[in-house]
């Protein structure tokens, strides 16, 4: 077979097997890192948004005097 040839049924079918379980298990791999991380990245995020929050109201209170 060259590579011109089109595939039998069988192939394309495991081909498109293999392609979703390849699929299924990175996106598994990417969720479990995720939750891995969330907590650690809300934790983050909420701290930079109550730094973000203090800032503007320091430079709110100054600038009405």
């Amino acid at each position: 077979m060259s590579a011109s040839d089109p595939k039998s049924w069988g192939d394309q079918i495991v081909g498109f097997a293999v392609a979703c379980l390849i699929a299924a298990v990175a996106l598994y791999c990417a969720i479990e890192v995720l939750a891995s991380i969330l907590p650690i990245l809300i934790t983050i995020l909420g701290i930079a948004a109550v730094v973000a929050a203090i800032v503007a109201i320091v430079r709110w209170r100054q600038s009405r005097w």
